[in-house]
């Protein structure tokens, strides 16, 4: 179950001499408030730099094959603007950097891996859109007291070197420092962990907000306010995510209850306190019942933003495919899917 994990979600962006083909932009001090302010909708491109087989790290082919092995197609720029057309205007990149980095001690990531995941991010930064950038599903990030320091030196090598290959761009690129941190295989990691693993996930945190800075220029002026906190919540769960028995086709009073009382919970410790937060994943499943669902988004997303929280939806890609079937954009245009029939599906779940 995805709910209720909170990570750190910080931004970074430099200017500098580096000439690549990107649009300079002037970076803006801006607070994450104002920020936040900006953003309309938001989307995950889910299933896709995130999508791992094991047997194949550390292999040339899996750098470049590795996007789609979940089977969604390769990314393109259409996929962003389409949303873009949309009122979509925030875009998180799920990307795991597990298998595309070199061993120990330099943790090297492979330039044809790295080169992809720029591309990507900037089919939607130079488009004018807000980007996440994420370690996600990494293998070494068990939130344990015995692992602390495997993911310390990892999250400093691989970090070092993403912020490096951004450090151009302004504060529309936001990096996260880990996609819901746990301690994997225990009892608790699915039901809000224990002490060890949330102490562990905060020092991980904070070592991720030094790594960051120190690599300098604009980095180093990022102060303790440019933070904010990432929640997923996929609620009611047995309308929005339960995959097995118990599931509800329905989004009943009940689960309207449910939903109300994270959402409640949410604004007072985030937003009562004056701390910024985003929900980063949200979604509810296809089961054969598009009234429920169009109902449910258009009470979450009305509720949410009347909260002042903006939301990212969780797109896996999978619409009619077996699976977690949490699909809102058909990623490819052929003969058989009508674009304007598509794009009107999604206008009608997102309507201000």
């Amino acid at each position: 179950m995805k709910s209720m994990n909170i990570l750190l979600v910080v931004f970074f962006a430099i200017t500098s001499s580096n000439a690549f083909a990107i649009n300079k932009r002037y970076f803006r001090d801006i607070t994450p408030k104002q920020l936040l302010n900006e953003i309309n909708f938001g989307y995950n491109l889910g299933n896709t730099m995130e999508s791992k087989d094991k047997s194949l790290f550390n292999t040339p082919e899996y750098d470049v094959t590795a996007e789609t092995r979940w089977g969604n197609v390769k990314t393109h720029e259409g996929i962003f603007t389409t949303l873009m057309d949309n009122k979509f205007n925030i875009f998180r990149i799920p990307t795991t950097w597990s298998g595309h980095f070199d061993e120990a001690p330099d943790y090297k990531i492979h330039d044809v891996w790295m080169k992809r995941v720029r591309e990507i991010v900037d089919y939607a930064y130079n488009n004018g859109a807000y980007v996440i950038l994420n370690t996600q599903h990494e293998t070494w990030m068990d939130t344990y007291y015995h692992n602390y320091e495997n993911a310390k030196n990892i999250t400093e090598k691989l970090w070092t070197q993403i912020a490096e290959e951004f450090k151009d761009y302004d504060e529309h690129l936001i990096f996260e420092s880990f996609n819901e941190p746990r301690m994997g295989g225990s009892p608790v990691e699915w039901k809000g962990g224990n002490e060890e693993g949330r102490d562990v996930v905060n020092k991980l945190n904070n070592d991720f907000v030094k790594i960051v800075r120190k690599t300098g220029g604009n980095n180093s002026k990022q102060g303790d306010d440019k933070v904010i906190a990432d929640i997923h919540a996929y609620l009611p769960y047995d309308f929005a995510l339960n995959p097995g028995p118990g599931f509800n086709t329905y989004f009943t009073e009940e689960g309207q209850e449910v939903l109300d009382l994270c959402l409640e919970r949410i604004k007072e410790r985030f937003f009562d306190n004056n701390e910024p937060v985003i929900l980063g994943e949200f979604g509810c499943q296809h089961r054969n019942n598009l009234e429920e669902r169009i109902r449910w988004t258009e009470y979450y997303v009305r509720q949410a933003t009347a909260l002042g929280i903006r939301q990212l939806w969780w797109d896996n890609g999978i619409i009619k495919r077996e699976g977690e079937r949490l699909g809102l954009l058909d990623q490819i245009i052929d003969d058989e899917i009508d674009e304007n029939e598509n794009i009107e599906k999604v206008d009608s779940q997102f309507e201000d």
